[in-house]
């Protein structure tokens, strides 16, 4: 686990700094980012062990795009992605996108950052 790097993308400052935060204390190194504009360059330059992803940008759809942009994407696509929304009924909607290999992870809000950080390292270490 020592500085695996976890890339939160999270338009809410005050939930950027929390889950930050947590992950830091657990020893991850974090890249923050709170818009989807350039965010998939950044990813892509910075190639995360591990992708939190709003679903709630800019728009209710953005989200949803860069997470079809990852998985479509050669050198990002078996990059672990947990997506986190407030909203079940999007997941059922999306859910043939979140089943595409390698299945992404769904975190509901509201967030509790120690479940999240159970998600997380259940992701990136199964079986551990």
């Amino acid at each position: 686990m020592a500085g695996e790097l976890i890339c939160i993308l999270e338009q809410d400052p005050l939930t950027l700094q929390l889950i930050a935060e947590e992950l830091e204390e657990a020893g991850f190194a974090t890249l923050r980012l709170s818009e989807a504009a350039g965010s998939l360059v950044v990813i892509k330059e910075n190639r995360p062990d591990l992708l939190v992803l709003d679903t709630s940008l800019e728009t209710q759809e953005i989200g949803w795009t860069l997470l079809e942009s990852v998985r479509s994407d050669r050198d990002l696509s078996a990059m672990p992605v947990i997506v986190c929304a407030s909203d079940p009924s999007l997941i059922q909607t999306r859910s043939p996108l979140l089943r595409r290999p390698p299945e992404t992870s769904v975190f509901l809000k509201p967030f509790n950052p120690e479940a999240l950080l159970k998600m997380i390292r259940a992701t990136l270490h199964p079986g551990q």
